[in-house]
């Protein structure tokens, strides 16, 4: 059975902060929720260039595929398909940069990390373990 692959980032900016997207009401899935930059990964891309692609058409920033770090993945299956998931986080040099956002979203905010609720499941898990973490003492 073929595995699709999804991925998002959280996108942290100089002073910590978190970016959070909404998906707008013409998104075809979860309309109006909160999401986070990223999607579906090509079969013909490496995690890392198809998350580096997502951000940067979701958002306008450019993201290098050796400036995010990997902090969890999970394998599931969904609806009859294998999908394997992961979650990355990025920090940007700027405080609050502009996001120019795409047709998916309407909304973009800059939140505080412990704030970030909502997302959809299973990237929520995700979100709860990024959240109990120290991401960059090891950094």
């Amino acid at each position: 059975m073929p595995v699709s692959r999804a991925a998002k980032v959280v996108i942290f900016d100089a002073k910590g902060m978190v970016l959070l997207l909404r998906r707008s009401n013409t998104h075809p899935h979860h309309a109006l929720h909160p999401d986070l930059p990223g999607g579906i990964i090509e079969d013909n891309e490496k995690w890392e260039e198809g998350i580096c692609r997502e951000t940067k058409e979701e958002t306008g920033f450019v993201v290098k595929p050796d400036s995010l770090r990997l902090v969890y993945e999970l394998n599931h299956t969904y609806f009859g398909k294998q999908i394997s998931r992961r979650i990355y986080v990025a920090r940007l040099s700027q405080v609050r940069p502009n996001v120019q956002i795409s047709w998916e979203h309407d909304k973009a905010s800059w939140i505080e990390l412990d704030s970030l609720q909502g997302l959809e499941e299973p990237y929520q898990k995700g979100i709860d373990y990024v959240t109990s973490r120290d991401l960059w003492d090891e950094s």
